[in-house]
């Protein structure tokens, strides 16, 4: 998968809310967005996962347009944004099935416990989620990337409230994606220079 997007920028009410930028990522690479607070980081996330529509410029999967083929570009990606989406009074577990039934999946017990396991939960998987801690929580936001094989993750500060182990498992998970032929848009303040075939885009 190629992601071109060319001269993009978004403007409400006569005001610049994302100056004009280019840039793009490929099969294997991650694209690092990176800037200071109000810089366009989610804004520009967003944009790039279909949710909005910048007033010009163009975004191109595999050379096709994403305005065009909206509904097919975005069952190829994994958004995960500044909220977890869990379901706070659901257990562990039941999160898990909650999130693979929006992605029409058939419930498989061993299936998912493997993924807790990968994430570090198995020993929460009965837990309700609201008795979890920060970190708990955010690792099991990512277990719908998990879940279904996708090609492009698109990542907002992704390791806001993990510990050390928590963005070890991240990374892990991350190089596992990207060495598979995925690819990966994050924005983080992190310092994520290990991460290979990374490059950044810079918002002012």
């Amino acid at each position: 998968m190629k992601i071109i997007f060319s001269d993009i920028s978004l403007e409400r009410q006569y005001k610049t809310l994302l100056p004009t930028i280019s840039g793009e990522v490929s099969t294997g690479n991650c694209l690092q967005i990176c800037g200071a607070n109000g810089s366009g980081k989610t804004t520009m996330l967003r944009i790039l996962a279909g949710f909005i529509r910048p007033t010009q410029g163009t975004i191109l999967c595999d050379n096709r347009c994403i305005a065009t083929e909206h509904d097919d570009y975005q069952q190829q990606l994994h958004y995960l944004g500044h909220l977890n989406g869990i379901k706070n009074f659901l257990s562990v577990l039941e999160n898990l099935q909650w999130f693979g039934s929006l992605m029409n999946m058939a419930f498989d017990e061993t299936y998912y416990k493997n993924i807790l396991e990968k994430l570090n939960l198995s020993k929460k998987i009965n837990a309700i989620s609201h008795q979890l801690s920060s970190g708990q929580k955010r690792r099991l936001a990512f277990a719908r990337l998990l879940l279904a094989k996708r090609p492009l993750w698109i990542l907002d500060e992704p390791y806001n409230t993990l510990d050390t182990a928590g963005k070890k498992i991240l990374d892990n998970e991350l190089h596992q994606h990207l060495v598979s032929g995925g690819s990966a848009i994050i924005a983080t303040h992190q310092n994520i220079t290990h991460i290979q075939n990374i490059k950044t885009l810079w918002l002012s």
